[in-house]
């Protein structure tokens, strides 16, 4: 049979063992908190990133929009003109001929 002194040793013993599992425990959590609090930083900027992103993508939309409204107004005046110039030949042809 165990003395009293085994006893409380074994008991000292297992109560140290459970304090050092405890504290590993905890730098095992607070690594963890450093990682979680690394990988929130790096998800707030990408989420920022997102963001711009998104802007510049609204932004060149609208100038491609209005690119797409210029083109077709130069169009527009590039066929007036061609369509003048075709009546001016037409006219000139039948100035020539008669």
């Amino acid at each position: 049979m165990k003395s009293e002194a085994e006893i409380s040793r074994s008991r000292i013993d297992a109560a140290l063992a459970r304090i050092e599992a405890g504290v590993g425990k905890l730098r095992e959590d607070a690594e963890h908190s450093k990682d979680l609090a690394a990988l929130k930083a790096e998800r707030d900027a990408l989420a920022q990133q997102v963001a711009e992103l998104q802007a510049e993508n609204a932004s060149l939309t609208e100038q491609m929009g209005s690119a797409g409204r210029e083109r077709d107004k130069v169009k527009k005046a590039a066929d007036k003109a061609s369509d003048r110039l075709d009546g001016a030949i037409d006219q000139l042809k039948l100035v020539l001929e008669g």
